[in-house]
């Protein structure tokens, strides 16, 4: 496998993604941010994987992307 993963994490420390909540899945205010620490994470395999996303699974201000961050 042997891949590189990018990984935003938001400067301000908000949430990144949208949330629905309740039973009428009302979409939870959030502000998606502009500014974002760039940090990427080789995974040989699914388990290294797995492990990664274990690790940011509670962390509302970091995601995953594909690709990776383009120079200015």
């Amino acid at each position: 496998m042997n891949e590189v993963i990018t990984i935003l994490t938001s400067r301000l420390g908000n949430q990144i993604a949208k949330v629905f909540a309740g039973p009428e899945y009302v979409l939870q205010s959030f502000s998606t941010g502009k500014l974002f620490a760039v940090s990427e994470v080789q995974v040989a395999d699914l388990r290294s994987l797995s492990k990664l996303l274990q690790k940011i699974e509670n962390e509302p201000a970091q995601t995953i992307i594909t690709g990776s961050r383009r120079e200015k």
